[in-house]
């Protein structure tokens, strides 16, 4: 008997031939010799796991796949440097609006609000999500 097995997501995990494997995973699924062959041989799409059985999806959908992963990744990152630059300036947002700051403190809020508007930018760059021109965090 011939298995396939994916993982949460649904992406291809393994192939499991009973005659060959001792142990076949639980949350395999038991299908046919021929779909069992033709997820190894066509190359022209990626095999899941989609509605409760084994699709394949055009290289066209893979291609949209990568890409929005890439971007959903950036996007990522990108939130993850914002919250970075959040915690090098807290409070002083409202010492700003009061005048508060002094010289060090302001160039400080100055520079990161400047890299944080930059940092929100990034997906309007050319090439975005494959090629990123990431800004410098602020120094000093």
């Amino acid at each position: 008997m011939k298995y396939i097995d994916f993982d949460a997501s649904g992406e291809l995990l393994g192939r499991y031939d009973s005659a060959i494997h001792a142990q076949i995973p639980a949350t395999a699924v038991e299908i046919s010799d021929e779909l069992f062959l033709r997820t190894i041989e066509e190359r022209d799409g990626l095999w899941k796991w989609t509605a409760g059985k084994v699709t394949k999806h055009s290289l066209a959908n893979a291609t949209q796949l990568v890409e929005s992963e890439r971007r959903a990744s950036a996007l990522a990152r990108r939130d993850e440097l914002l919250a970075e630059a959040d915690q090098q300036t807290v409070g002083m947002a409202d010492a700003y609006i009061v005048g508060l700051l002094d010289d060090d403190d302001m160039w400080r809020f100055k520079a990161y609000a400047g890299y944080k508007l930059a940092l929100n930018k990034i997906d309007k760059q050319p090439g975005f999500p494959q090629s990123i021109n990431w800004p410098a965090v602020p120094v000093g």
